[in-house]
């Protein structure tokens, strides 16, 4: 039976919370300094779980935050999320149909569409150093040495431009920015992140411009100085959508 299982919120004491005026909420772990990143549906999803409930109290829960109908397929999917960041845990008997109806939701970004698709966006301190000195570069060089020979590989920022990208789907918005689920041309992946010309819109100095043929120069974003420009400490999770685009 689906509500044989429980979800609950997993405890942290480093773990600093702030609740956006979107509804979203950005965390930052004290500690180990990783950062989290949920949309109002994963954070509507997160909030029920303060106390231990079965799906559809969760999903009745949601759909009293969010003010639009909550299926428990939906909030089954935001649950998926949070469970693999962490950030909730199941108690009680999980069922078979029920854990593979879990693994399928969460295998699928946006599935869901609109406000209702959870957005869990994360990013640990070494990834942030990491990305943060690529960014600030604008290349990614990485050096490999083996007893005879040393090979470096320089890649450029990833690329965010409205033309490498079809099948746009718009889930949310992160700090104003639309955040969309979309393919490359060419590639079946689905991925989720930014439009580097809708982000020039309000901070062109993010944004490195680029060419008539976005191939060979394509519009791209700095996630660095897009970082600085809003002013959240947790907008670090921004530099996740940059590794996505890669």
């Amino acid at each position: 039976m689906e509500n044989q299982a429980q979800f609950r919120q997993v405890q942290s004491a480093s773990r600093v919370t702030e609740k956006l005026p979107d509804g979203s909420i950005a965390f930052l772990d004290s500690e180990t300094k990783r950062v989290c990143f949920l949309n109002a549906s994963a954070a509507a999803a997160w909030e029920a779980c303060a106390e231990e409930a079965d799906v559809p109290s969760i999903a009745s829960r949601m759909q009293a935050t969010l003010g639009s109908p909550v299926t428990s397929e939906a909030a089954l999917a935001a649950l998926a999320k949070l469970e693999e960041n962490n950030l909730v845990e199941t108690t009680g008997t999980i069922d078979d149909a029920l854990l593979a109806s879990r693994r399928s939701l969460l295998k699928t970004v946006g599935a869901l569409g609109g406000a209702l698709a959870p957005v869990v966006l994360a990013m640990t301190a070494a990834e942030q150093k990491a990305y943060a000195q690529t960014m600030g570069s604008g290349t990614t060089t990485t050096s490999t040495t083996t007893t005879s020979t040393t090979t470096t590989t320089t890649t450029p920022l990833p690329s965010s431009d409205i033309r490498l990208k079809h099948g746009l789907r718009l889930l949310t918005t992160v700090f104003g920015l639309n955040l969309y689920s979309f393919r490359f041309v060419g590639s079946p992946v689905l991925r989720v992140g930014l439009i580097a010309q809708e982000v020039f819109e309000q901070y062109p100095e993010a944004v490195i411009r680029g060419g008539a043929d976005p191939q060979t120069a394509p519009w791209k974003i700095n996630y660095a100085a897009l970082v600085r420009l809003l002013g959240h400490r947790q907008a670090y999770v921004l530099q996740e959508l940059a590794m996505a685009n890669s």
